[in-house]
């Protein structure tokens, strides 16, 4: 159980956090409480009475809450699929009520689905890391990560992932590549002449070790 003073400590270091951040504290905060409703309610308290910016816990809250917390799990919008976004929506304006009954529903099933997401690109990434890329094949990518938009099927995320992918072992094959030429050109023997094979493995398996 959480004691009072103990409660009391938790008000006071948290008056100063702003207010979208103070619930998703609580989600991370819980996992070492023996009391979750008591610290959700606490903080529901806090955010209501004793916050610098005081907030209106209601529905309005609750689905700003809701974008609030899928974008600092997802903002380049890379894992969640736009199904996922839509069967989580079902709690956007429920996250007020969730939060005065003590519930963490809505964060453990978005960090439920983000978990299985991640792991499945993560699948992909090992396989498409696997073989040699096709260079020579024409691909067209281009990712702003202000206008992208959630992708629709595993398909269209796997293939998202490829060109990614793909892109990022031809950045760094070619920055090896001019490495080796200018080194060549000034007759630098401390750099080791490697095959296009050779340098094209090396991009792949860097690529892979910076998704894991």
């Amino acid at each position: 159980m959480i004691s009072n003073a103990h409660m009391r400590k938790i008000k006071y270091s948290l008056l100063l956090i702003p207010a979208f951040v103070l619930l998703t504290l609580a989600f991370c905060y819980r996992e070492t409480s023996q009391n979750e409703t008591k610290l959700s309610q606490t903080i529901v308290e806090i955010l209501e009475n004793y916050h610098y910016q005081p907030q209106k816990i209601n529905d309005d809250f609750s689905e700003k809450l809701f974008f609030l917390y899928i974008d600092r799990l997802d903002a380049d919008k890379r894992f969640f699929l736009a199904k996922d976004i839509k069967k989580l929506s079902k709690y956007k304006k429920e996250l007020d009520d969730q939060a005065r009954k003590g519930s963490y529903v809505f964060f453990d099933e978005a960090n439920s689905m983000h978990a299985e997401r991640v792991s499945q690109i993560s699948k992909w990434n090992t396989e498409l890391l696997s073989k040699p890329f096709d260079f020579k094949q024409k691909d067209y990518f281009v990712f702003n990560e202000d206008s992208a938009e959630f992708l629709t099927s595993e398909a269209e995320q796997k293939l998202f992932w490829s060109k990614s992918l793909k892109q990022q072992v031809l950045e760094k094959l070619a920055r090896k590549m001019d490495i080796q030429e200018k080194a060549l050109e000034r007759k630098d023997t401390f750099v080791k002449v490697k095959s296009y094979d050779t340098l094209e493995a090396e991009s792949r398996r860097e690529v892979l070790k910076n998704q894991n």
